[in-house]
């Protein structure tokens, strides 16, 4: 790192603001006779300003023996070294000191900068005549800021994502999110403490997928097969060429659901990414329902995730005894889309429709107690195939201890 920066043209003014003012004898360099190279005599001081834009505070000038300015362009300093070099040759009789005053304010139109290639730091503009003194609490208010990249707290405190490659951790779930400026992705857990699924659909085998063990609920001429044109390893989920057809596949079958909405199983999240190549007649959800899957045409009892229908924006959806919640994404379109889910309490879910938050928290018609399972299907009236491509599905919770 290179500490060498150019002195300032200008000394501070001298005030009843000034904290300390140090005052250096400087002799010709032994090693560089001809009185172009100056040392300060006693460089143990050298370190109270060495960082001079590093929030020390000190200001550096060098006058001569009149108290004459040098012209900074005439000369160079090393802070490192403690040496002055001068274009122009220096006598003894010049008598060189090195000034430094450390005030309570910034004197100049910005603050001395030090500047470096990570991306962690940042330098702050500060205005004349700021006190210093407000400058020393930490965090980015300092003069070169240092955001903290490593931070803690539950998944509702998490902050709004901004710096890349913070880091946090969620204290109830015992996970680590990455901060990439535009949304936050978890990237470990700990299996002791929570319960965690991730299914890209690699390894897919007919009526159940030997992966993961989902469950599938076909009519007529549905078909669930892993993508056979291309190289990605989606899912695709197809209705028949009959009318009225279903498809769906579910984590659990009707008698077995596995998740719900209850304190000792939160916080909870639910995501995955998935395109839908036809949009006429037909409709979709994504999250967890309460079994058994709806007839054709009928919505879930309980169901608290993503849906769209035909002609009508994905939507976020939280459903309880038939009655619900609805927040519309704005979107209609057959591009893929991510869609996630955040179930923070009995009484808070935060949707995330491609990393942004899809309207205010959901706090009401919540199916709180309910047996739930993870779902993802479509049915359609058309006597045509729909085909949704579901990429990966992921889902963390907290374990419940108590079982």
């Amino acid at each position: 790192m290179d500490w060498k920066t150019e002195i300032p043209t200008t000394a501070p003014t001298a005030s009843t603001n000034t904290i300390e003012v140090i005052n250096e004898a400087m002799s010709i360099d032994p090693a560089n006779p001809g009185g172009f190279v100056w040392l300060i005599s006693r460089s143990v001081l050298l370190n109270k300003y060495i960082h001079p834009g590093f929030g020390s505070g000190y200001t550096v000038v060098i006058t001569d023996v009149s108290g004459t300015l040098a012209t900074p362009a005439d000369y160079t300093f090393d802070y490192e070294t403690g040496k002055a070099t001068f274009a122009v040759q220096k006598f003894s009789a010049d008598m060189l000191s090195l000034k430094a005053w450390r005030i309570a304010y910034l004197v100049g139109a910005t603050p001395p900068v030090v500047s470096h290639n990570l991306l962690s730091h940042s330098d702050v503009a500060v205005a004349v005549g700021a006190d210093l003194d407000a400058l020393t609490s930490g965090g980015n208010t300092t003069l070169h800021g240092h955001p903290t990249l490593l931070i803690s707290g539950t998944l509702a405190n998490r902050p709004a994502p901004g710096i890349q490659g913070r880091l946090y951790f969620g204290t109830d779930l015992k996970g680590v999110w990455m901060d990439d400026v535009t949304d936050w992705h978890l990237v470990s857990h700990s299996k002791r403490s929570c319960e965690y699924l991730f299914d890209d659909f690699t390894v897919y085998a007919g009526s159940v997928n030997v992966d993961t063990g989902w469950r599938e609920l076909l009519d007529a001429s549905a078909s669930i097969t892993p993508f056979d044109s291309g190289t990605n390893s989606t899912l695709l989920i197809r209705t028949g060429t009959t009318a009225n057809t279903r498809a769906w596949i579910t984590a659990r079958n009707a008698a077995t659901n596995h998740f719900s909405i209850g304190a000792d199983r939160l916080p909870a999240i639910f995501e995955c990414r998935a395109k839908q190549q036809t949009l006429t007649d037909l409709k979709m959800w994504f999250g967890l329902i309460r079994g058994p899957v709806p007839a054709t045409g009928a919505q879930p009892t309980e169901f608290v995730g993503f849906r769209t229908a035909a002609g009508t924006n994905y939507e976020s959806v939280t459903r309880d005894a038939s009655s619900e919640t609805t927040q519309s994404t704005g979107i209609d379109d057959n591009l893929d889309h991510t869609m996630r889910m955040e179930i923070l309490s009995e009484t808070a879910i935060d949707f995330y429709f491609d990393g942004t938050k899809v309207g205010s928290t959901h706090t009401t018609n919540i199916p709180v107690g309910d047996a739930l399972t993870l779902a993802i299907g479509q049915d359609s009236g058309a006597a045509s195939n729909r085909d949704l491509h579901l990429d990966y599905v992921e889902w963390i919770c907290k374990r419940d201890l108590t079982n």
